[in-house]
């Protein structure tokens, strides 16, 4: 091959290449990877291509498509790029190809077929009742991957999750899937669901003819991809870039606001509905046809004598679930009930707090419905918003709001930061009447003036209020309300309903202090009163299952020869502290190098962290430096196995150690060490044998976890249809319990489950919403009949079934006491704590019952308030929580501008925090969404090693695909990210060395602490690095 076409195929595949990632969205939110992976084994490698399918079932499909564009944009094989138009066309994605080829009219075809995926969206509660193995025999856009898939779920997890499974592929195709949909409908006795999506339809029978795209087709796979073809790029990525809904579908994080996803769909012949405000028309109609063919108005009375009375009104299966999807379901409330209700129904700002399972959510819909129901003056109309604070917690609100107000008329609509798929802006705009969503979804559109204002709104439904305080997301949108309420106080507010069923007393130790507490609740929420059962007291006494208790202290292992090992392991690698070179420098400080008297505690935790960072910025020898860095990173894993050995079982501790040392062992690892590293990792081998032994020898197993495993045991002896919970306070342990369950013979049919939090650790990954909701659908259907959850599984979740709950070796305040109980919800249900006899748990949870008993006298003596003096107290408070706030925004200003002004005129050096080599230089970070901190330095990828990430995953507006390593000793720097298509490295203060002007040395662990001002992140920033890309590329 000459020159001249070596180079011109070379920058036909760079051109490749950007046309694929111009268009990565729209692949990653429709695309299958596993459906045209195979057809690129020749291209890529059978390999490769198990490899990529293997990660869309570890991470999801998003992921496995990702992978599969990396593959390609790295594939050296003539003929990629066809090759994967190829697969495209094969694979039933005809419709993406054509797009990405800019055939004419593929434009066009994909904006009208928008309206029918939200339409699906829309419709998704109802839809998810249909049984797949019937609808499947008459889908044929579906390939044989799909049916598989779906097939598969719906084997493993029911007819529910593999409903879901099958609208997600339906909507990724191509053709004629949406008629073709609602035709299976009407076949297999569904018509009122085809009804819901289509109701003309109904007038052309099962078999209505299907338009014929054929042309297209043939078009698409006529074109011929040559290097001429190449220069219609740009100005076919110009259009698809204009495009109004082609962002991300993001991540939500705990600091910046929720991304909309890439809401193309993929029906190429449905007759489609022009615009948004049509379908908008269309969902109305459905909704009012629905309405008016439903059952009589609601009645607001109850019939006792038709309820089980042992059973409360939560209980009751019959409440929930309902197989006739036209149904209106009634409001039959008890007296308790009405109780709760009244002041909210009278206007008040009302917080009701009353004892879990008592049916707070039906009450709260109740009001719902009865707000909605007024006519306000002025053009506001009505818009409830329902406000949670965990993930889970959105669609198991949101279902019961769905079946009890969505037949009546009222549109409902869930939203999180990970799922949401409209703005929130665009859902006020459209008119929904109930929006169930994260708090913390809300406080990012109001700070990103997303949403103008809270007036928007007329009503705002806090669950789990008690969360109403200090910077929780409910307090900081509840701090804009109050600023509304004393700075502008004829803007309309909406009214507040919070629900709980503990207020806490905070950190009260008398009771005027929990008083105190209480009335500062009430003042976050603006609360007129408290709503709780007094009257009717005996009536909530017949529903409410209250749970048997029992508090159990275990002796520890008598002895535990796999502890001292371990001891004596950490012993040996303080001595190399204290007799390093570095120890001199230490006591010439005054600083003191021995340890605790006790291994294995939090106190040695501490002074593991404290110590690696007083010797980063204390030892000239940057040799010395490295030496603590080594020594205290090893010291923390073995404290942490220490942990993990004391709650468990010794085997979970050796195999959190295996884990440790096989990353430290992987050969891009290993490349890094020096003569101290392969020292340590050679200490834990010649160890590892005795340490085998002691892991499976019977005598030491743990009494803790034996006594968890004989209430286990005889709770499912005596009642087979037990559900049960258990409680503990860390990931680790939680997948150690679910292990020791599997690998215990008469246990393991129990099939464990594990419910964990989304946030982002660097051990174990969170669960994303889906898992959740999954998760605790196989619970409730039965499926894991015992479930291991963290904090996450203490509040809110509703499980009628569960009448076990094991607290081990956990316990945090009183109103984590009160939650907990509260998730046994049947009656002779029970409630055991199981702690180590050498912790102060127990003596903690009997504090905690005592603090219980505080919190309902100070609620019983804030009832009592005259309402002139309590609204006084309210008033008081919050003038001064306002001065407070306006204090500290005004204290960080003049901090940031100090820091700005303090900022050294010379660069801070930064230095890798194990070898100490450059890494770059504190004037090259731009500070990204007030958060991120971008690095803008050409040079820098001459000193680290970017490693493919484990766990690639979507940020807000940034994809993480990769790991930053230095390349001199491996230490992970951070991540690469892709913004925009141009990949960034993303850096952690806290893997560095400061080095300031004057020579001093700091060790950060936070940006905010950060010794110097970062400037935000801007378009010029952006061009700069565009132009450099193009720079390199040229050359």
């Amino acid at each position: 091959m000459s020159a001249d076409k070596e180079v011109t195929k070379c920058s036909s595949s760079e051109q490749h290449i950007r046309l694929l990632q111009t268009f990565e969205p729209l692949l990653c939110e429709r695309l299958v990877a596993s459906t045209v992976v195979y057809l690129l084994a020749p291209t890529l490698s059978l390999e490769k291509a198990k490899s990529i399918s293997d990660i869309q079932k570890r991470d999801g499909k998003k992921e496995a498509v990702r992978a599969l564009l990396q593959q390609l944009y790295e594939c050296t094989e003539n003929g990629w790029f066809q090759a994967f138009i190829d697969s495209l066309q094969e694979s039933g994605y005809e419709h993406l190809a054509n797009y990405i080829l800019g055939v004419s009219g593929s434009l066009d075809d994909l904006e009208e077929l928008e309206t029918f995926k939200k339409l699906i969206t829309i419709c998704t509660p109802q839809l998810a009742s249909i049984q797949p193995s019937q609808i499947l025999p008459h889908l044929t856009c579906l390939t044989d991957d799909d049916r598989e898939t779906i097939q598969v779920d719906e084997r493993n997890d029911g007819a529910r999750q593999a409903a879901l499974t099958l609208l997600c592929r339906l909507v990724q195709k191509g053709g004629k899937w949406f008629r073709e949909f609602v035709s299976a409908l009407r076949k297999t006795n569904c018509g009122h669901l085809a009804d819901l999506l289509d109701p003309e339809s109904s007038d052309l029978g099962a078999n209505a003819s299907e338009g014929d795209n054929s042309e297209t087709i043939a078009k698409a796979k006529s074109l011929e991809l040559e290097d001429d073809t190449v220069g219609d790029i740009v100005s076919h990525t110009e259009v698809y870039n204009s495009l109004d809904d082609t962002d991300n579908a993001d991540l939500q994080s705990s600091n910046t606001h929720p991304m909309t996803t890439q809401n193309l769909s993929c029906n190429d012949e449905e007759e489609p509905i022009a615009s948004l405000e049509e379908l908008d028309v269309v969902v109305k109609e459905i909704e009012a046809n629905k309405a008016v063919t439903s059952q009589p108005p609601v009645a607001e009375q109850q019939d006792d004598a038709d309820r089980d009375k042992d059973e409360s009104y939560e209980t009751d299966d019959n409440e929930h679930d309902n197989d006739d999807p036209e149904e209106i379901k009634t409001f039959n409330l008890r007296n308790y009930q009405l109780e709760l209700v009244e002041p909210a129904l009278e206007g008040k700002n009302t917080i009701i707090c009353a004892p879990t399972g008592c049916g707070k959510t039906l009450t709260s819909c109740y009001i719902m419905q009865r707000h909605l129901e007024k006519n306000f003056t002025g053009t506001r109309r009505n818009m409830v918003v329902f406000l949670v604070n965990q993930r889970p917690l959105v669609e198991q609100q949101g279902k019961v709001f769905q079946e009890f107000l969505a037949p009546k008329g009222y549109r409902v609509i869930q939203l999180t930061g990970e799922t949401v798929t409209i703005p929130l802006s665009e859902v006020v705009e459209e008119g929904y009447d109930v929006i169930v969503l994260t708090a913390q979804v809300l406080e990012n559109a109001l700070r990103d003036n997303i949403v103008d204002s809270l007036s928007v709104f007329t009503m705002m439904v806090f669950d789990e209020c008690h969360h109403c305080q200090k910077l929780e997301p409910y307090n900081c949108i509840m701090g804009r309300y109050r600023d509304m309420k004393i700075d502008k106080p004829t803007e309309p507010r909406p009214q507040i309903v919070g629900l709980t069923a503990s207020l806490g007393v905070g950190k009260a130790k008398t009771s005027q202090s929990a008083v105190e507490h209480i009335v500062s609740i009430c003042a976050n929420l603006d609360a007129d009163t408290i709503a709780t059962v007094l009257t009717h007291k005996n009536e909530l006494a017949q529903y409410v299952a209250v749970p048997e208790e029992e508090l159990l202290s275990v002796q520890g292992r008598a002895e535990d020869p796999f502890a001292k090992k371990i001891i004596a392991i950490m012993c040996t690698i303080e001595r190399i502290m204290q007799t390093s070179e570095g120890a001199a420098s230490f006591d010439q400080k005054g600083k003191d190098l021995r340890p605790p008297s006790e291994q294995g505690t939090q106190s040695y935790e501490q002074w593991v962290v404290q110590l690696g960072k007083t010797s980063a910025e204390l030892l000239d020898d940057k040799r010395m430096r490295r030496v603590f860095k080594t020594c205290t990173d090893h010291l923390r894993k073995y404290n942490d196995a220490l942990f993990v050995n004391k709650d468990v079982r010794t085997k979970d501790a050796l195999d959190f150690l295996n884990r440790y040392f096989d990353k430290l062992n992987e050969p891009e690892r290993r490349q890094g060490f020096d003569k101290l590293d392969s020292d340590l990792f050679q200490l834990f081998q010649k160890q590892k044998a005795d340490l085998e032994e002691f892991s499976k020898d019977p005598s030491l197993k743990n009494p803790l976890l034996e006594k968890l495993g004989l209430i286990i045991r005889k709770a499912y002896k005596e009642n087979e249809n037990t559900r049960g919970i258990v409680l503990t306070k860390t990931r680790a342990s939680c997948f150690a319990l679910k292990n020791w369950i599997e690998e215990t013979d008469d246990m393991k049919d129990l099939n464990p489950g594990v419910l964990i939090g989304g946030g982002r650790n660097a051990d174990i990954p969170g669960m994303n919403q889906p898992q959740q909701n999954n998760l605790l659908e196989m619970f409730q259907e039965g499926n894991h009949r015992i479930i291991i959850c963290t904090s996450v599984g203490q509040e809110g979740i509703d499980i009628k079934l569960c009448n076990l709950v094991l607290r081990y070796n956990y316990a945090n305040n009183e109103i984590g006491r009160v939650q907990a109980k509260g998730r046994n919800r049947v009656k002779d249900g029970k409630v055991f704590l199981l702690a180590g006899a050498d912790t102060r748990i127990k003596e903690r949870e009997e504090l905690n019952m005592m603090r219980e008993n505080m919190m309902y006298k100070a609620i019983s003596e804030v009832k009592r308030m005259t309402d002139r003096y309590f609204t006084r107290q309210i008033q008081e408070l919050q003038r001064d929580d306002q001065r407070k706030r306006h204090g500290r925004a005004e204290d960080k200003a003049a901090a940031e501008s100090k820091r700005k002004r303090e900022t050294p005129r010379e660069a801070v050096k930064f230095l890798c925090g194990r070898c100490n080599d450059f890494a770059c230089w504190s004037t090259d970070f731009r500070e990204f969404k007030e958060s991120h901190h971008l690095l803008l330095d050409d040079s820098f990828m001459e000193r680290v090693t970017i490693l493919p990430h484990k766990r690639p995953m979507q940020i807000d507006e940034m994809y993480k695909h990769g790991k930053v390593h230095c390349k001199k000793c491996k230490h992970d720097w951070g991540i690469v990210a892709r913004i925009e298509y141009i990949d960034y490295p993303i850096l952690k203060i806290s893997s560095f060395i400061l080095v300031m002007p004057k020579g001093t040395r700091k060790v950060i662990r936070k940006w905010k602490d950060a010794p110097f001002h970062v400037e935000p992140f801007t378009e010029e920033d952006k061009q700069k690095v565009v132009n450099t890309e193009k720079e390199n590329a040229a050359n």
